[in-house]
């Protein structure tokens, strides 16, 4: 039997990678320097109690800043003339069905989140979407850059400290791996969307019409009553 060659490794495959290897060891750097900064606070706590707290922390800031990834959708979104439709945080999603916020579970491979807008008005010269795809990515840069002011200037408990320095570190991750054009397995991010719509008209008009058709949907709106050439 004939051994399948080896696919070589992709550029969209090592970068990732990296990137939470660099931002994973500058977290644990913040976080560490915390507690040695306020060790007496901690010298009564067992070391064991101390990691696992600290491995929490760096789990729920994740968390944190993949809600904010989704909200900074929706706001630059709204500032773009985009309605909102759904957001979704790992399975909980918030749908807007007939004027009424419902709540429901819906889980899709390769995404941690995702904020879905209606989208303004079609026009071919000045369809808004750069701001509505990056601004996941800005709002990460931004609240990294305050949970790191936060860290590094306000003296406050260690596990605070190392919380906010949690924050920083998983909001220049996600912010990266967001911005930089990058197509994973599944998925294309933010940043290789931005490319592909910027490149082809054609994309842009399949961009929008992607976004009607799921507002449509929500509001009732049977697939087969669409328009065939939708």
């Amino acid at each position: 039997m004939q051994k399948s060659p080896k696919q070589p490794l992709r550029i969209s495959q090592i970068i990732p990678f990296v990137v939470f290897m660099l931002i994973g060891g500058l977290g644990g750097y913040w976080m560490g320097r915390s507690l040695v900064r306020y060790s007496a606070a901690l010298s009564t706590l067992p070391d064991a109690v101390v990691l696992v707290s600290l491995l929490l922390l760096f789990f729920l800031a994740l968390y944190i800043q993949i809600i904010l990834h989704e909200a900074g959708h929706l706001v630059f979104g709204l500032l773009t003339g985009y309605r909102f439709s759904s957001f979704r945080v790992g399975s909980l999603m918030l749908v807007q069905e007939d004027k009424h916020l419902r709540l429901k579970s819906l889980s899709i491979a390769g995404t941690g989140g995702q904020c879905i807008m209606l989208p303004p008005a079609w026009s071919e010269e000045r369809f808004p979407f750069v701001l509505y795809n990056l601004g996941g990515a800005l709002m990460n840069f931004l609240t990294g850059a305050l949970f790191f002011l936060l860290y590094w200037f306000v003296p406050l408990h260690p596990f605070v400290s190392a919380f906010f320095g949690a924050l920083a570190a998983t909001g220049l991750a996600l912010g990266l791996m967001n911005a930089i054009p990058l197509r994973f397995a599944l998925v294309d991010n933010d940043g290789k969307n931005i490319r592909l719509l910027q490149k082809d008209p054609q994309a842009r008009y399949a961009f929008y019409r992607m976004l009607d058709i799921h507002g449509q949907l929500a509001g009732g709106q049977r697939l087969r009553d669409m328009p065939e050439d939708w």
